[in-house]
């Protein structure tokens, strides 16, 4: 990169047009629940996270793709609710 003298101000350029796609790739899946992801997994994109019957949701209901490539905030947990017993 270089500074280039624009009039009486400094401005940044680069030589090289590049363009970077951030990709989160696909978000955790809660255990006992469900993730609903748009169309697209880059930068910006929004999924949403619910559970299952017997099972409440512990943390935020979304999570964003972030410049970081990571999900924020991450994956939340499903708590089981009430006295449910599960059978093998």
């Amino acid at each position: 990169m270089n500074f280039k003298m624009n009039g009486s101000t400094y401005s940044l350029y680069s030589e090289y047009n590049a363009t970077y796609v951030v990709d989160c790739g696909e978000p955790n899946v809660p255990v006992n629940g469900t993730v609903a992801v748009s169309n697209d997994t880059t930068y910006g994109a929004e999924v949403y996270f619910a559970c299952d019957t017997g099972f409440r949701l512990e943390g935020n209901a979304s999570s964003v793709c972030q410049l970081s490539g990571q999900w924020e905030p991450g994956t939340p947990i499903c708590q089981i609710v009430g006295n449910y017993s599960f059978r093998r």
